[in-house]
């Protein structure tokens, strides 16, 4: 399975209320040699989603600020280090 360059996700016009958010493209994150990355299926978000659109809760240096940190799905690509655990098409 060829890895697209835009995907759909949950993003924010900047910190406040629910109404920041929306669902529009963005690029595919590029994964580092220890991740894997998700074609996700269905997704959530919790009080810490909650609390970073808020801009009370930062994620963490060099991860994606993409909103919806619960998800299921299907591995499609697999960094070097991670084929020690994971192959594509394990669902997750």
């Amino acid at each position: 399975m060829s890895v697209p360059e835009k995907m759909r996700a949950v993003l924010l016009k900047g910190f406040g209320d629910r109404d920041n958010l929306y669902i529009g493209e963005t690029d595919v994150p590029k994964i580092k040699d220890d991740e894997v990355l998700v074609k996700v299926h269905a997704f959530g978000v919790n009080r810490a989603d909650t609390m970073q659109r808020k801009g009370q809760y930062p994620p963490p240096p060099g991860v994606t600020d993409i909103i919806g940190l619960e998800a299921s799905g299907e591995i499609v690509l697999v960094g070097d280090k991670a084929k020690e655990q994971w192959n594509n098409g394990d669902k997750v």
